[in-house]
């Protein structure tokens, strides 16, 4: 039926029985011989406000207010076209945020993302490159707790200059999903 439905719609379905009498059911209640379903197939869609395409940071000892963490350090919006279609209208998981910068050297390039952890071995970053890119996206560290506008928390703990490889280039990725649910009832996205 999933080609004959349309996304973003309520749908009614009813069962009644018959028995080998020909009586047939007519007395109908909800949640038991009837159930309202929604129907979403398409994926929300996310993206950036901050950081600023292209923009240079600099380091928090130098200008506070225009370093790379705090509240809204990496921050977006994010939404749902289906989203009437679920409880007071939310519809969003917790968006997450894959970010890393490219090393070229003699044997290539190599990725560096940001696993959440000091890592000894990398300099004391909180970037590795002996990780891979869908090991590493991370949903909010503590920011705002919502889907929409969202914001992903690099406090100072976690994110202080001695963290940030200077003179890189770094690259982020958003994503989110949204609520959908499969046969079985769990959120699937």
């Amino acid at each position: 039926m999933t080609s004959k439905l349309l996304s973003g719609k309520r749908y009614e379905i009813t069962a009644r029985a018959k028995d080998n009498a020909g009586n047939i059911q007519t007395d109908f209640q909800d949640t038991i011989s009837s159930a309202i379903i929604g129907f979403d197939i398409n994926p929300p869609s996310i993206g950036f406000a901050q950081p600023a395409q292209g923009h240079a940071y600099q380091s928090n000892s130098v200008n506070p207010s225009n370093a790379l963490q705090g509240p809204s350090a990496i921050a977006g919006t994010a939404s749902d076209a289906e989203a009437a279609l679920y409880p007071g209208g939310d519809a969003l998981q917790p968006p997450e945020v894959v970010l890393w910068y490219d090393e070229v050297g003699a044997g290539g390039t190599t990725q560096y993302y940001y696993t959440q952890s000091n890592d000894a071995t990398n300099h004391n970053t909180r970037f590795s490159s002996t990780t891979v890119e869908s090991a590493q996206w991370h949903s909010d560290e503590g920011g705002s707790g919502s889907t929409n506008p969202w914001s992903y928390f690099m406090n100072d703990n976690s994110m202080t200059d001695t963290y940030w490889v200077s003179d890189r280039q770094y690259h982020a990725k958003v994503r989110t999903r949204d609520k959908a649910r499969d046969y079985t009832g769990a959120i699937v996205g």
